[in-house]
């Protein structure tokens, strides 16, 4: 009922604004001690304990990312590298890797079992199931021979299933999807043209690729899209050699941004805010076309539009002192 009424608006609220504004707070904090870390963690609290009472484990990874990556990238930019900074950076990724654990991997340890034993150990309808995987009568042929090469890769073993998934849940998007773009670009469907975000102004039409791409994967279900990584997207827009030359272009754009992360000068928030917001992108890219990763709900111009926005504000009231280094 409450992401019913939530709109476009919401989700870039949900997604962005507050961890972003939140990661600004806990950077903005002055001084040491146990009770300054209460105040940086309180926040950190409050955005974790609103995200898991939304069930939204996207919305943490993401908030978590940015927040420990600018906290990070805080203290990289303030120096050399400390044994401290090392500390950090496991505990982030320890953190990191727990969430993940608890969120998708714990979630799905039983339905992977069940699903894993329904598709391959009760196939054989005996006892023996795990000699005899994948020859239940009256199983379709096809069905059997997809169960046999599963099985010929990672057996008929509970952990070998959910370790699988483990290793292949983070790119699960890159994989299926981006393998059947070669496939049904251009011969079962035209390039669509670069896309300049022409339906935003009012003319052309934004590319479905996504879509196109699900229904060649399952003809048979209802609508759904399947998201891969910028390149294949771009792919599917001007092929092959135009794809090669706007990566290299969009590889030399990452980089002129990092550099005005690590120019000095500017507030050390301000480049820690804009830095974890630009690594947090180079993640999206991987896993979605430049278009959505930017003006999605979750897409990131929000977020550097939010950093801006307030930063001119700052000056124009001349709040100087809380963007000067640190």
């Amino acid at each position: 009922m409450l992401f019913a009424t939530l709109g476009y608006f919401s989700f870039v609220n949900l997604y962005l604004i507050l961890p972003v504004s939140t990661t600004w707070l806990i950077l903005a904090i002055p001084g040491r001690g146990w009770k300054v870390l209460v105040m940086r963690l309180l926040p950190l609290a409050i955005v974790v304990a609103l995200t898991l009472f939304l069930f939204q484990k996207k919305a943490l990874i993401v908030s978590l990312i940015l927040i420990f990556g600018a906290v990070l990238l805080h203290r990289v930019l303030a120096g050399a590298w400390t044994r401290r900074l090392t500390w950090l950076l496991i505990t982030t990724a320890g953190l990191l890797a727990m969430v993940y654990f608890v969120l998708v991997v714990l979630p799905i340890y039983s339905e992977t079992s069940r699903t894993a034993n329904e598709a391959l150990v009760e196939q054989s309808g005996s006892n023996d199931a795990r000699h005899k995987p994948c020859e239940k009568t009256g199983t379709p042929e096809k069905t059997r021979q997809v169960c046999r090469e599963v099985v010929s890769y990672i057996g008929t073993e509970r952990s070998a299933h959910v370790m699988s998934y483990v290793l292949l849940a983070p790119m699960t998007r890159t994989s299926l999807p981006a393998m059947y773009y070669p496939i049904v670009f251009p011969e079962h469907h035209d390039y669509y043209g670069l896309d300049f975000g022409q339906d935003i102004l009012g003319f052309g039409g934004m590319p479905d690729d996504n879509i196109v791409i699900w229904k060649h994967m399952y003809p048979d279900l209802p609508g759904g899209s399947a998201g891969a990584p910028y390149q294949f997207a771009l792919y599917s827009q001007v092929g092959v050699i135009w794809t090669l030359l706007l990566c290299v272009t969009v590889g030399l754009a990452l980089g002129v941004m990092w550099q005005a992360v690590l120019t000095d000068g500017i507030s050390r928030i301000w480049r820690s805010l804009m830095g974890a917001v630009l690594v947090l992108y180079g993640i999206y890219l991987a896993i979605d076309s430049i278009r959505g990763g930017l003006l999605a709900s979750y897409g990131l111009i929000w977020a550097w539009a939010f950093i801006i926005i307030s930063f001119l504000i700052g000056r124009l009231l001349g709040s100087r002192q809380q963007f000067k280094p640190a």
